[in-house]
């Protein structure tokens, strides 16, 4: 009995010791975005709004102009959904390539 508790014991003391752990490999981010210290939940919209991963820094951000930058720096960095546009390039389509026949066009050859 005196083993069971023992081994109880130990298995909640090392619970206990992994929680801190895990809360704080939730909220290891850092990001400060005009002057306001966001939460993971911002952080998350953040990353979507931008299409990428928004790595921890200090930022400021104009909503007028969507422009952003590094707190301390006026020159703007970028745009707010840059990232979007550049990965959303539409491919050509089969007649913008050539490749696209017209109907009896093949058995005329």
């Amino acid at each position: 009995m005196k083993a069971l508790l023992k081994s109880c014991f130990t298995l909640s003391a090392i619970a206990l010791s992994l929680t801190p752990f895990a809360a704080q490999a939730q909220t290891n981010r850092f990001i400060v975005l005009n002057g306001m210290r966001l939460n993971q939940y911002q952080i998350n919209q953040m990353d979507r709004a931008n299409c990428t991963y928004v790595p921890d820094g200090r930022y400021w951000f104009n909503p007028y102009t969507n422009q952003w930058g590094y707190e301390g720096n006026p020159i703007p960095q970028g745009y707010v959904g840059q990232a979007c546009r550049r990965n959303n390039t539409r491919r050509p389509s089969l007649s913008e390539r050539g490749l696209l026949y017209y109907p009896g066009e093949i058995l005329n050859r």
